[in-house]
């Protein structure tokens, strides 16, 4: 048995299972178990006027968007709650067509159909990552950009951009506070164990919560870390790491697969 930890906020969780579907071996199993999930911030929009166009980075963010009084006494998105049910309470609060008419930059197709869901039309996907909407941005010719935005990122384009992209913070993410795996991944403390990283952010909190998880004296667990970049490997527990040939969840699923079948990649590091 070979446990994937699908630590990704419930939000993905349907990509998530349909990318590793389509590599996954008869043996594995995934383990849902988000180490971070969103919650709203309240935030007042400035005026639709002074900008043409808005920037989003992740689904949650594009879900998000607007915000408005709807959020005030809007609680922590838990388990359970799917990517549709996040845009339908985001609607609570009407677009408007002073937004919705507004070109949209996206990174990745998943965050341009999120947008699309939330009812902007005009959705451009920039690229695999945020380098690519950096350098589109570099090029284009704009006045000025709206940045919904987590509380923390790890690529601020407002400060890039100074001047031109105005960043408003829209979400958080608030990390997990235990993780037991004994009750959904018996044996896991010896078993092979895959563990996709897709942010910094998150795999700090991995590492810290597996960490805690592994009793003194046990020695290490198997546990590969398979990371969507280098910027996304932090240390942790891990016994084998591998940074994904391309930044993609799809690249970080087929790094899984090699890893399990053993495979010596041009991408791995040393703990």
């Amino acid at each position: 048995m070979t446990y994937v930890l699908n630590t990704r906020p419930v939000e993905h969780r349907a990509r998530f299972h349909a990318a590793f579907g389509e590599v996954l071996g008869a043996d594995w199993t995934i383990v849902d178990c988000p180490v971070l999930t969103a919650e709203p911030v309240p935030a007042q929009l400035p005026s639709a006027g002074g900008f043409d166009l808005i920037l989003f980075t992740s689904q949650i963010a594009a879900a998000l968007f607007p915000i408005g009084s709807a959020w005030t006494e809007s609680k922590v998105l838990g388990e359970g709650v799917e990517t549709a049910q996040v845009i339908s309470a985001a609607r609570q609060v009407s677009l408007g067509s002073a937004w919705s008419g507004k070109k949209v930059l996206a990174v990745g197709e998943a965050t341009a159909s999120a947008a699309r869901a939330a009812g902007f039309t005009y959705v451009l996907d920039t690229g695999k990552d945020v380098d690519d909407m950096r350098a589109y941005l570099a090029r284009a010719g704009f006045g000025r950009a709206l940045y919904p935005s987590a509380e923390d990122v790890s690529a601020d384009l407002a400060q890039e951009f100074a001047g031109r992209v105005q960043r408003i913070v829209t979400y958080r993410m608030v990390p997990r506070a235990g993780l037991d795996l004994d009750a959904v991944a018996p044996g896991w403390r010896t078993a092979p164990v895959l563990a996709p990283l897709f942010s910094r952010r998150s795999a700090e909190t991995l590492a810290d919560l597996l960490s805690k998880a592994l009793p003194t004296g046990t020695g290490p667990a198997n546990i590969t870390a398979v990371a969507i970049s280098a910027e996304a490997l932090t240390p942790g527990p891990w016994t084998r790491t591998v940074i994904a040939g391309e930044p993609t969840l799809a690249g970080v699923a087929a790094a899984c697969a090699a890893a399990a079948n053993g495979a010596a990649l041009s991408t791995d590091k040393t703990p």
